[in-house]
């Protein structure tokens, strides 16, 4: 006849032997966990589609921040370009890369100025789960070059509804 025992992973019980159903619990958790992770990036990447846009008008500096992104269909990664203009700064125009994990998405970003290999890092995070308009641009690294925001929350483009003399609404 054969024994079977389930160690616990938990430093706090070392040698402690865990119940079958605790053993199930812990797995089915797991399990659940990582259902509800590949959900939340499948719905993030189903949202993704379209363009974002930033805008700060204040008395001092006018700001505009512009980014496109498209699902690609190869894995949670995704594709786009960014525009940044900034009243007294030069135009930046660039290329996004980018992948979702772990309830973000992590881009890789560079201008096409000058070449890729400076790029930038940034995650996008916090998605409005009721619609998914509006999400929050975190800066990891700047390429050299770049005067790209270090936060600021993105919305989304959304088609107008009919009205004349407006292209979007918010």
């Amino acid at each position: 006849m054969y024994a079977a025992c389930l160690f616990s992973c938990n430093k706090a019980q070392d040698n402690k032997v865990m119940k079958p159903n605790e053993a199930i619990f812990a797995r089915d958790s797991v399990a659940v966990e990582s259902y509800l992770q590949q959900s939340y990036n499948l719905r993030v990447k189903d949202s993704i589609n379209g363009s974002w846009e930033y805008s700060d008008m204040g008395i001092s500096q006018q700001i505009k921040f512009y980014i496109h992104l498209e699902k690609r269909k190869d894995n949670d990664s995704i594709k786009g370009s960014y525009l940044f203009k900034a009243y007294g700064k030069i135009e930046e125009e660039g290329v996004i890369t980018g992948i979702i994990k772990e309830k973000k998405m992590v881009i890789e970003f560079y201008p096409k100025s000058y070449p890729a290999e400076d790029k930038g890092k940034a995650e996008l995070l916090d998605w409005n789960e009721g619609n998914y308009h509006y999400m929050d641009w975190n800066l990891i690294k700047s390429p050299k070059k770049s005067s790209v925001p270090e936060k600021c929350r993105l919305t989304k483009f959304i088609p107008s509804t009919g009205k004349k003399g407006s292209r979007y609404t918010r």
